[in-house]
Formats: structure tokens, C-alpha cells, sequence
């Protein structure tokens, strides 16, 4: 007559994970003394393949870890790099950081999701409690928004109004980084590459991001005259954050013999927007200022293509020397 194997009362180390028959008061893999909660498991191993672990962790990070009973560890994992992951956005995103240090911090944060998905390569089960908490995590993921969109957001340079600092019509456009805490604590400044909505703003397409150089503060009295820009009756330079750009006027844009001056008068809550690539861009020349609520961000990295990857800076192509 054969024997049936009954299923034997078990229970789980809480640090290595390891089953151990309920009567042990250690465990044999690794001499701890706390388990999870007793269970009736049979002596094979726990079920699932351990590549399943690492599917659950890069949907949900940690989760392949939780799989096997170690919550805690989960949730570390989880919280952990969420706030890693804003940290590292928010080194991309302040200008005053090196980027070099903000590589390092991106590096820094691949080299802990790896680990985090090593540690989740091993078997594991999926319990009713288990599905309930993947499932509501990811609909969490895919619907709220990140807390690193409130630190900076990524946009793409569509056309080349921007040119050169900012690549975008011509091949392949610029990924950009907008940083939107800079604002929140300070105002402005003259020569910031400013991102704004353009809701509200006669003439140009609504719900939409665009980019622009600050070239007016509030108040002032802007003018172009013979390729230079002056602000209430000063010329502006590099030392004023405005590069050695050849701006045009509206006129000039539009016919080739128009006036090679004119003058605009800034808003008190408002700011005059150009394009550096001033004979091609649609800007406060032509749609006035830009209303201070509209203010969005500023662009501090451009992040693809890699051999563009940086801080925006102004550099003449050799065209236009």
C-alpha cells in the first residue's frame, strides 16, 4: 500500500525566504530566528520561475521581491527608488548642478534598479493578496502622475526657432528638460530659454508648450535697432544673459527692405520672448508678451541626442560667423 504525503505545517524565514518545518526555532539556511506567518506548504520548493520576479519588479520596482514573502524589503525597494528616481531628475533639472554630477546620479540609480532586479530573480507565489496589490499598484503607476513631473517635465524641439542653442527643424530635434521648481521659488531672468503656455495668447495654437529667450523684464521698453537689442535705451550683451545674436524686426522678417527698427513696450506682468534664430521665429514680435500665469518652466538640459546631451548653450554655426 502507498504512502500519501500529507502537507507539513511550515513557515518561512523572513530574512532569507527559506521554508522550515514549524517546530525548528531557526532557520537552517541562514540561523535566523523571525518567520513569517505559518502556513501549510509541502517541502518543494516555492512555485514560479524566478524570471517572473523580475517581470513583476520592472512593471512595479520591487515587486518580484514582495512575490516571495519579503515585504518589507519590497517596500523599501519600492520608496526607495522613487524618491532616487526624483532625485536624479532633479540633478538633470537644476542648471546650477554640473552635468557631469547629474550623470553620475543617473548612473548611480541604473546600477540600484539593477541590483533591485537581481535580488527579484528567484521563485516566489502569487497569493489573492498578492494580485489585489500588483493590480492596484499599476493602476496607481499608469494613472497618477509621477512626483518627478512636478520637479521637471521632457519635451521635443519641433522647429528650429531656436537654433543654434536649441536643434529642432533641421534632422533630428532636441530632447529637452523643463525645469518647473526654479520658478516656483524664484522669478525669471533675462536670457532664461523660457518655456510657456500659449492659452490665452492671440494667434498662436492653444494647449500647447513653447519655447523662447527672455529678452524683456516687466516694465521695460524693448527696441531692435540695426541687428542689436536695447532695454530701456541700454544695449544688452552676454553679461545681460543675451548672446551675440543678429536680431531682426518684424519688418525685416516680413519683407526684405522692412525697417531695421522698432521698439515694444513690456508688459508690468509680462515678458518679451525672442528666438535665437531671430529671421525664423514666431515670437513677441509678432503676439506680444508673454502674461507671467503662462509661465511654465525653464529648459536647462537637452538630454537626446546624446552627443548634444547638456546645458543649452549659445554657439554660432559657421554660417554664421
Amino acid at each position: 500500500m502507498l504512502a500519501v504525503q500529507t502537507p507539513h505545517s511550515m513557515k518561512r524565514c523572513a530574512n532569507c525566504g527559506q521554508e522550515t518545518d514549524a517546530a525548528a526555532s531557526s532557520c537552517a539556511g541562514c540561523g535566523g530566528s523571525e518567520f513569517a506567518e505559518t502556513e501549510a506548504l509541502s517541502k518543494a520548493p516555492s512555485t514560479g520561475r524566478p524570471w517572473v520576479g523580475v517581470l513583476f519588479s520592472l512593471l512595479i520596482p520591487g515587486f518580484g521581491i514582495a512575490r516571495g514573502d519579503r515585504l518589507g524589503q519590497a517596500l523599501g525597494w519600492f520608496l526607495g527608488l522613487e524618491l532616487g528616481f526624483v532625485l536624479v531628475v532633479l540633478c538633470f533639472a537644476l542648471e546650477r548642478i554640473p552635468f557631469s554630477l547629474a550623470l553620475a546620479a543617473g548612473a548611480s540609480f541604473l546600477a540600484a534598479e539593477l541590483a533591485m532586479l537581481y535580488q527579484s530573480y528567484r521563485p516566489g507565489r502569487m497569493t489573492v493578496k498578492h494580485w489585489a496589490a500588483f493590480a492596484g499598484l499599476l493602476v496607481l503607476t499608469l494613472t497618477a502622475p509621477s512626483p518627478s513631473q512636478f520637479v521637471a517635465r521632457p519635451f521635443k524641439m519641433p522647429t528650429g526657432s531656436m537654433r543654434p542653442t536649441l536643434q529642432g527643424a533641421s534632422g533630428q530635434g532636441d530632447r529637452i528638460l523643463v525645469d518647473r521648481l526654479t520658478y516656483r521659488l524664484s522669478s525669471p531672468r533675462r536670457g532664461d530659454l523660457l518655456a510657456f503656455l500659449t492659452e490665452g495668447i492671440p494667434s498662436l495654437p492653444q494647449d500647447q508648450v513653447y519655447v523662447k529667450r527672455i529678452v524683456g523684464m516687466p516694465g521695460e521698453r524693448i527696441e531692435i535697432r540695426d541687428g542689436s537689442v536695447f532695454a530701456n535705451g541700454a544695449r544688452l550683451t552676454e553679461r545681460d544673459g543675451i548672446p551675440p545674436i543678429r536680431f531682426v524686426t518684424r519688418a525685416a522678417v516680413e519683407q526684405s527692405d522692412g525697417a531695421s527698427t522698432a521698439s515694444y513696450e513690456v508688459d508690468k506682468e509680462g515678458y518679451f520672448v525672442l528666438g535665437d534664430n531671430s529671421s525664423n521665429s514666431l515670437d513677441s514680435r509678432f503676439f506680444g508678451c508673454v502674461p507671467r500665469q503662462n509661465v511654465y518652466g525653464k529648459v536647462t538640459a537637452i538630454y537626446y541626442p546624446f552627443s548634444r546631451a547638456g546645458r543649452p548653450r549659445y554657439a554660432k554655426s559657421p554660417r554664421d560667423k
